[in-house]
């Protein structure tokens, strides 16, 4: 695990007594929360309170834009950089999910259905969330 943390206004670093164990090729992990409450950046719904993730992941994935181009048949994409996850769904305020799609899921606001926000992880059934694609309060 590097020493150096990743910079975001919303993340704090919760000191872990021991390194953990990594296999091959998973991205590294610290403990982290996120002290700011994260709200839907359309329609301003809470999507999760402040304090309530548990770890931060430094990793690239790439998400489908939040507005896709109409008359394209391919799914649009970006890289996106840092997520919060959480283990339990209901650790969220508001929260959708999609259907899986090529093995994969996502999340996008309860209330809106706007994102996708984060994504499902298929192996460890964590729940990850990019604070770039929510506004916070």
């Amino acid at each position: 695990m590097s020493s150096s943390s990743p910079s975001h206004p919303s993340a704090s670093t919760t000191p872990s007594p021991n390194q953990p164990n990594q296999s091959v090729g998973l991205p590294a992990t610290e403990a982290k929360t996120n002290e700011s409450t994260f709200v839907c950046n359309v329609c301003k719904t809470v999507i999760m309170l402040k304090n309530m993730a548990t770890e931060w992941i430094n990793e690239e994935r790439e998400l489908p834009l939040q507005r896709q181009k109409k008359g394209i048949d391919s799914t649009e994409t970006e890289v996106v950089q840092g997520y919060f996850g959480v283990k339990d769904m209901f650790a969220f305020e508001n929260i959708g999910f999609t259907r899986s799609a090529a093995g994969k899921r996502f999340l996008v606001c309860g209330e809106c259905e706007q994102g996708p926000v984060g994504f499902v992880d298929s192996e460890t059934q964590m729940n990850y969330v990019a604070p770039s694609r929510m506004d916070t309060q």
